[in-house]
């Protein structure tokens, strides 16, 4: 799952290429107005929701995908507010996610730093409890210096560890 459609549709276009029985649905409601006709990019075997992506969307797609083998989030800065909810409802066992892409804005750190480390202990712990792991963070390059971004993947451990038996074994 992605949200947000941006120019070309590239990314779902390369997991389909990649994978092409895998189900892909982008979320993104600001595809109205002006943009508008970035709708028309997307391609036929995504299923587009016409609204952005949050906790309620958690609730409803969880019944619909319980199992989930890669979540991509690029929401311009929802993922404080959403992300615990997705890793409780990981801890407690409603919804299975081998691996979550995800670029975290930290533009409050350096603006409200004490509200923005309290976010990043909540969003930490709440990963941690849902046993998703770091495997891999990086700064996002391309990001402006006023809306600064890290890009992290998380992996589950039950992921890592099957992986890891098919790779040693």
């Amino acid at each position: 799952h992605q949200r947000g459609v941006k120019r070309r549709s590239s990314f779902e276009r390369a997991v389909h290429a990649a994978a092409p029985s895998c189900d892909i649905e982008t979320w993104d409601g600001t595809l109205v107005g002006k943009r508008a006709s970035l709708r028309k990019r997307v391609p036929q075997y995504v299923r587009f929701m016409p609204r952005n992506w949050d906790a309620a969307s958690i609730e409803e797609a969880a019944p619909a995908h319980r199992a989930v083998s890669m979540l991509k989030i690029d929401c311009e800065g929802c993922e404080k507010q959403n992300m615990v909810p997705l890793f409780e409802m990981i801890a407690d066992k409603k919804i299975f996610v081998d691996q979550i892409q995800i670029e975290m804005h930290v533009h409050n750190i350096k603006y409200n730093p004490n509200n923005a480390v309290e976010g990043i202990y909540k969003w930490f712990s709440a990963m941690d409890k849902a046993r998703m792991r770091i495997v891999h963070k990086e700064w996002n390059h391309w990001a402006s210096e006023k809306n600064p971004c890290i890009e992290y993947l998380f992996v589950s451990e039950d992921f890592l560890r099957t992986a890891n038996e098919h790779a040693v074994c």
